[in-house]
């Protein structure tokens, strides 16, 4: 019979369960990679339009549509110019905020001109109809 093999009782303690594995090899960090810049204006300018189009045919509360239009067309026109300095990174939110926020706008200028227009009819029928009822009244009175 023969005895244990010389280096035996060292490969046994290396695969036992109660010691830590040994550390991993040492690495160097590397720095995370860098996440492509975004165009926060561009999108805050197409959401802006969005919001525009969607309200601007609430007339009666015209101040959304125009502030957001607005804002939006200004946000749209600054994201169209950093687009081009990362690129065109955020070329078409631009855009997109551009078109709907001028879309947005001249729906709710419309709108706005139509209800004057309404308005002022409506106001001058009921002007003349008064007259002519103050006249027959006048002409009744002896």
């Amino acid at each position: 019979m023969e005895g244990p093999r010389p280096g035996a009782m060292e490969d046994e303690r290396r695969y036992t369960m109660t010691e830590a594995p040994p550390p991993p090899p040492e690495t160097t960090p590397t720095a995370p990679a860098a996440a492509p810049q975004g165009n926060g204006v561009a999108t805050a300018g197409m959401v802006l339009g969005i919001i525009a189009l969607a309200t601007s045919w609430m007339f009666c509360a015209p101040y959304v549509p125009l502030v957001c239009g607005i804002v939006g067309l200004i946000l749209g026109v600054v994201g169209s110019g950093k687009a081009k300095q990362l690129g065109g990174a955020g070329a078409g939110k631009a855009k997109v905020g551009i078109i709907l926020s001028i879309i947005g706008v001249v729906i709710i200028v419309v709108i706005l001109i139509l209800v004057a227009t309404v308005f002022a009819e409506v106001t001058k029928s009921l002007t003349d109809e008064i007259r002519k009822a103050q006249e027959m009244y006048n002409n009744q009175t002896p």
